[in-house]
């Protein structure tokens, strides 16, 4: 650059002599020329740093980017994996929805099955209801029969054990007070005797009902002991007959 500049100088110099200037006066432009060289020189070596250092500025720039870009590529390829496990695990998803959907319509269906199952039930609930509700009723009124027959049993109790009669008075008196009806045959006859026997029981006496046959005819008879002695009568008539004597 130097060389350059001295060669202008020269130049100039050999220039002015031959135009006739004056030799200070063309040493003077030279040097202010040179000066001016110099400034361009040293504004060109400035403009040249200030490249130099913008091109520096955009070298860091683009490996800067360069790294930038490789940590999007990165971040690229782990989004794409991502996005490829994403779209397995919907996929699998989407199977089990389908799958579900398919349990659900089942569901549905064994859901309606239950609904008919439940009101077939809720029929059968009513109707046992009505059935407890009956037994209810029906346990009230075995209960109230119960206490009616242990109030019959106290009495009852309190007439057992049966007793014989105590003398043939006693005995008289009370099968004339029990005298049946005439019967039209031979069932009802003994079902006199028997309402006679009953009689007896409920007033704590010890009265037979039976039948006995001799020489072909038929009898019905109550017997009762007074004592050893076995007395008999016809439960529709008052007359009583000594039977057999021996007691029990």
């Amino acid at each position: 650059m130097i060389k350059i500049i001295s060669i202008a100088v020269t130049g100039a110099i050999a220039g002015a002599l031959a135009a006739g200037v004056p030799l200070f006066m063309q040493l003077e432009d030279s040097n202010h020329h040179a000066e001016l060289l110099m400034l361009d020189k040293t504004a060109l070596e400035q403009e040249i740093t200030s490249l130099e250092n913008d091109l520096a500025d955009a070298d860091n720039a683009i490996i800067s980017a360069n790294d930038d870009l490789d940590d999007l590529q990165g971040k690229y390829d782990s989004t794409a994996s991502e996005l490829s496990t994403t779209k397995e695990a919907l996929s699998i998803k989407t199977n089990e929805l389908s799958t579900a959907n398919a349990q659900i319509n089942s569901l549905d269906g064994d859901l309606t099955n239950a609904r008919q199952e439940i009101e077939g039930l809720s029929s059968e609930i009513s109707s046992l209801n009505n059935q407890i509700y009956n037994l209810e009723n029906q346990l009230e009124n075995a209960n109230s029969e119960i206490v009616s027959l242990n109030t019959d049993l106290d009495e009852i109790n309190a007439k057992y054990p049966l007793e014989d009669f105590p003398d043939y008075d006693t005995l008289s008196v009370w099968v004339k007070a029990h005298v049946q009806p005439i019967a039209s045959s031979l069932e009802s006859w003994f079902s006199h005797a028997l309402r006679v026997q009953e009689a007896g029981a409920n007033d704590g006496y010890y009265v037979s009902a039976f039948i006995y046959v001799s020489d072909g005819y038929i009898f019905v008879l109550n017997s009762a002991l007074v004592g050893d002695m076995l007395y008999a009568w016809d439960p529709e008539d008052s007359t009583i007959y000594e039977w057999w004597e021996g007691g029990r």
